[in-house]
């Protein structure tokens, strides 16, 4: 979808390929709504977005999807490109892969990530519920649980990035370093101690940051 403005809702999309984008691709100047749809098992053979792919200068709204078991080298269930925006809340984004971020990869972007269910993603990198990569993001009242990577198992923040994380739960996502958060020394985090978030049960530690 290039320069148009779709809704997408209410479909079953599942066991599609492609370069870019296995199930949606929205690109050049589109925006899109995206809701209540099942995307599953798509793979991007290209290397990023095996569910959905934002390209540069687009926006999407991402609501109440069912994201699961897709496949890609940036972002198993969704990727942002550089210069691109998004709202994405209240999906369930579970059992996707990648080698960098396995349920999301934004990269150059910026995006509010708010009350999702992020569980069972894979990275073999970075970021196995979520990955960033120069981007600012807001990250609100989502439950990121039994994520995996090699640095960051729920979230992983490298190349300058700005991250507000505020009351999510972090249960049970493992990792080698930052078993819930693993943080590169040129990225920010912001913490209000009194919308706090919860860790329960990462593996090795709950956040590794390399500033320390």
């Amino acid at each position: 979808m290039a320069g148009s403005s779709p809704i997408i809702r209410e479909n079953v999309i599942t066991g599609n390929s492609g370069t870019m984008g296995g199930g949606i691709i929205v690109f050049n100047y589109a925006s899109a709504k995206i809701g209540g749809n099942t995307i599953a098992g798509n793979r991007a053979t290209g290397g990023a977005g095996g569910g959905v792919f934002i390209g540069a200068y687009s926006d999407a709204t991402l609501s109440a999807n069912q994201m699961h078991e897709n496949e890609a080298t940036f972002g198993g269930a969704i990727f942002l490109e550089i210069d691109s925006s998004s709202l994405i809340t209240e999906n369930t984004i579970s059992n996707n892969s990648a080698a960098f971020g396995g349920g999301i990869d934004i990269s150059g972007s910026s995006a509010q990530i708010e009350k999702n269910i992020i569980t069972g993603n894979k990275a073999d990198f970075y970021g196995g519920g979520i990955y960033l990569e120069g981007s600012v993001v807001i990250i609100t009242e989502n439950t990121i649980s039994t994520n995996t990577a090699s640095s960051g198992g729920g979230l992983s923040g490298r190349g300058e990035s700005q991250l507000t994380v505020l009351a999510n739960r972090f249960h049970y996502n493992s990792a080698d370093q930052g078993g819930a958060m693993w943080l590169s020394a040129d990225s920010f985090l912001w913490m209000n101690k009194s919308d706090d978030n919860e860790y329960i049960g990462n593996i090795p530690d709950d956040i590794y940051n390399q500033k320390k």
